[in-house]
């Protein structure tokens, strides 16, 4: 395993369309603005379609900052008996940063061509691309038919994995460009096998896989490289298998790596993981959120069925799914989010907690005998929260609301015994070491939605509990001012007018509510 992850990051990719995209490019003939002064960047590039260098010179390459010239070259200067082809030399003008993009006119056929060339430069007044061409080759490939880029992010020490998917169905990754360049790592998830982690280039070419439609790999590259597929788009109905059985490994058990099969963003009907922007761990996701062209995600199911990808094509006429939570975070003393764990108020789906890099910090809800970083509620009005540090020092919990109305939020530290009212202080700084035990944490909740499950009201100078178990009675603070067993009234006598929380507990089962004395 010492070798399972050497590099590594996902970036949004685009798509573009040459049918839905007329007219196509810059109306020819282009001329190069002269509004700009100063040195300008000087360009040498072989140019290429679909791979191949061209074999004449009746092409013209026009460089563009969005619709305006910044340069062109008429005539390209053979290289032919050189294996080289046909170069392009160019002055491109403008501002230093402008991103400059590239279009093609064929003067044999009259017409600028359809293709579009995926590759972009930053303008730098004074420098030169492509001047040794013989050891710096630049190249300008313009594909004749659709394709789809994903900027990849060279690894770090602080990360750089990527979660990606292919848009275009099967692909062997050999006919994606990049992909296997310089120092690489391109890993497929298989729960079934020994090392779950199988590694394209470790499996010997016998084993060699290609990338298949609604699967993600985690990728990484040791350069920054723009991955480009090339092929027709997927549009089936976005179904994919997840699988449960057949794990080595009891952790790994439901353990998918799902990708998003289209070339458009999605969503997904089921909660999921991603990779975070530092490539370092995964983040959690409810159903609903936006997924990248080419992005790809981690669900942990307990039997096996199917999820659905959604294409996100215009914007949706419907309003988004509301959905009612509470989002736990841990980050860590950097200012770095380590994890987070979120609790759901609607009772939709859950999420089991997988852990991608060992020795992660990590915050998860327990549930009868399992670990889940999606949980529901389900009407009670008290969890626990475990937390797991990677390495003993200083993290603040914060737990942010969304679509919930909180009366009451208490964040209890077992091992210190600070009690924190969230509602006041929506996060708390602590101090942990690797070997504190996990169940650290518990919070204690009702909700505006509590009041139609009301199970104690007030009478004649008492409060009447509408069910059986140890009612414990809280003021504001948090702290507990009594404690009844079976009690079915408890008098409000030596209590001041005030808000408090009555919790009922029976077995595993708890309930939350605020009452008023008044």
């Amino acid at each position: 395993d010492e070798e399972e992850y050497e590099y590594g990051g996902i970036e949004e990719g685009y798509f573009m369309n040459f049918e839905s995209d007329p007219p196509f490019g810059p109306d020819y003939p282009w001329t190069p603005s002269t509004s700009y002064v100063g040195d300008g960047m000087m360009l040498a590039a072989q140019i290429q379609i679909d791979g191949v260098p061209v074999d004449r010179d009746t092409w013209e390459v026009g460089a563009f900052c969005g619709d305006e010239c910044r340069g062109d070259v008429e005539s390209l200067e053979d290289w032919t008996m050189a294996d080289l082809g046909y170069i392009a030399y160019m002055n491109i003008s403008g501002n230093n940063g402008d991103v400059i993009c590239f279009y093609l006119y064929d003067k044999h056929a009259g017409k600028v061509f359809q293709g579009k060339c995926p590759t972009t430069i930053v303008l730098e007044n004074g420098a030169y691309i492509g001047e040794d061409i013989f050891n710096d080759l630049f190249v300008l490939n313009f594909f004749s038919t659709p394709f789809f880029t994903l900027d990849i992010e060279a690894y770090t020490e602080k990360g750089g994995y990527y979660l990606i998917a292919s848009p275009i169905g099967e692909v062997n990754p050999e006919t994606v460009t990049n992909m296997l360049s310089n120092t690489y790592d391109l890993y497929r998830f298989n729960q079934s096998a020994e090392k779950e982690w199988e590694n394209w280039k470790q499996e010997g070419d016998h084993n060699h896989f290609n990338l298949e439609v609604g699967r993600g790999y985690l990728y990484a590259n040791s350069e920054d490289v723009r991955l480009i597929f090339t092929g027709t788009p997927y549009e089936d109905d976005g179904v994919v298998d997840l699988y449960y059985g057949g794990a080595v490994h009891e952790k790994m058990m439901g353990v998918n790596l799902i990708g998003n099969p289209f070339a458009t963003e999605a969503t997904l009907n089921i909660s999921y993981y991603r990779m975070n922007p530092e490539g370092t761990a995964l983040e959690t996701e409810l159903e609903d959120s936006s997924i990248a062209a080419m992005e790809g995600v981690i669900v942990k199911v307990e039997e096996a069925g199917t999820a659905t990808f959604e294409p996100i094509v215009t914007k949706r006429d419907a309003e988004p799914k509301v959905i009612a939570q509470a989002n736990i975070t841990i980050t860590n003393d950097r200012g770095t989010i380590d994890d987070n764990a979120i609790i759901r108020f609607d009772n939709g789906a859950t999420l089991g907690k997988y852990q991608m890099f060992e020795g992660n910090t990590q915050v998860y809800i327990p549930q009868n005998g399992k670990n889940y970083a999606v949980v529901n509620a389900d009407n009670q009005g008290e969890l626990p929260v475990n937390f797991k540090a990677a390495k003993n020092g200083s993290y603040t919990l914060s737990l942010n609301t969304k679509n919930v109305t909180m009366d009451y939020l208490h964040l209890i530290d077992n091992l210190t015994g600070n009690d924190v009212d969230l509602l006041a202080t929506p996060s708390y700084t602590f101090d942990a070491k690797t070997d504190d035990y996990a169940s650290r944490f518990r919070l204690v909740f009702a909700t505006s939605d509590n009041n139609g499950d009301q199970f104690a009201f007030i009478s004649n100078g008492e409060i009447v509990l509408n069910g059986q178990g140890t009612a414990q009675v809280f003021d504001v603070t948090g702290r507990m001012i009594s404690s009844h067993y079976n009690a079915t009234r408890i008098s409000t006598e030596n209590m001041a007018a005030g808000v408090y929380m009555i919790r009922l507990i029976n077995g595993s089962n708890t309930k939350t509510q605020k009452i008023v004395v008044k």
